[in-house]
């Protein structure tokens, strides 16, 4: 029903940027070396790189302007789409929000009860951020507040296991 994604030429834009990137792997579509999925899911590596299948000189460390930053290993067509990403070298941000309305949304989220009714400055909140992430007013149905909850929670989520 409601969906967070960027739009599609926000994405087209993004994806763009990634493939010239000197870090961007063609043949994985990757930002550095793609994340291991089974690393990922057992939680062995911190959803980077698993060290048995990469050379220990390419973990995804790299220099950047004099930086030491870390790559996500991510696949890029998947990430380019979640409104919460970000590059990790700064080349594209999270849309419609900054880094620390980004912490503050996922608080709110995490702040949630897991079930039962939500409190009228809750449900305001709610639609605050959605119609801060969307830019259009929101109706204030019951099922429509639940979408809107499920989505920043499935949003939310998504930014705590790809960031490192």
């Amino acid at each position: 029903m409601f969906k967070l994604n960027v739009p599609a030429r926000v994405k087209a834009q993004r994806i763009n940027i990634c493939s010239q990137c000197k870090f961007y792997k063609e043949e994985t579509k990757s930002c550095g070396t793609v994340m291991s999925l089974k690393g990922l899911v057992t939680g062995t590596h911190g959803g980077l790189v698993d060290p048995s299948e990469v050379a220990e000189d390419n973990v995804n460390n790299v220099k950047f302007y004099k930086k030491k930053v870390r790559l996500c290993g991510c696949y890029v067509m998947e990430k380019a789409k979640y409104s919460f990403e970000s590059c990790p070298i700064g080349k594209w941000g999270k849309y419609r929000l900054t880094d620390e309305e980004t912490q503050l949304l996922t608080e709110f989220v995490q702040s949630l009860p897991k079930t039962g009714k939500f409190s009228n400055g809750q449900v305001n909140e709610v639609i605050q951020w959605f119609e801060k992430m969307t830019g259009h007013p929101v109706k204030r149905c019951d099922n429509c507040i639940r979408a809107m909850i499920k989505e920043l929670q499935l949003q939310t989520a998504h930014v705590e296991w790809v960031q490192i």
